[in-house]
């Protein structure tokens, strides 16, 4: 699997280099390997247990949102699903890790809408009165 992208957070004047930036150490990304130009932003290994695999995916994805949270930094969720659609249209399959991955992001998108959404309607209840 090759995956050609830019290197966040590294190359000249930026604080990190490769191997040291925190996004390498999420359990998903992968540095380039020999002659690639970027990391790979979806390296996972399926296993046979699709259910184990869709608890790897949900792992996956929190480590994901403490990064984002920790870093301010959304586009890890869009390079990921990129790489994922990159390595579709190459012949691989999707596993219980991808579904988990992509159903943790669910479940908090769900979460947070229904949040705000109550936030809203309290705050519009609230100037009623």
């Amino acid at each position: 699997m090759t995956c050609n992208n830019p290197f966040p957070g590294t190359g000249p004047g930026m604080p990190f280099e490769l191997n040291e930036h925190p996004i390498a150490k999420l359990p998903f990304v992968r540095n380039p390997i020999g002659d690639e130009k970027g990391r790979c932003f979806w390296s996972v290994s399926p296993t046979e247990n699709w259910n184990a695999d869709f608890e790897t995916g949900h792992s996956y994805a929190d480590s994901a949102l403490a990064y984002m949270a920790q870093d301010r930094s959304a586009p890890i969720l869009r390079w990921a699903v990129r790489d994922m659609i990159a390595q579709g249209k190459k012949g691989w399959q999707h596993s219980g890790i991808e579904m988990g991955f992509l159903a943790r992001f669910e479940q908090h998108a769900l979460l947070c809408h229904t949040l705000l959404e109550s936030h809203e309607k309290r705050k519009i209840e609230g100037e009623a009165k």
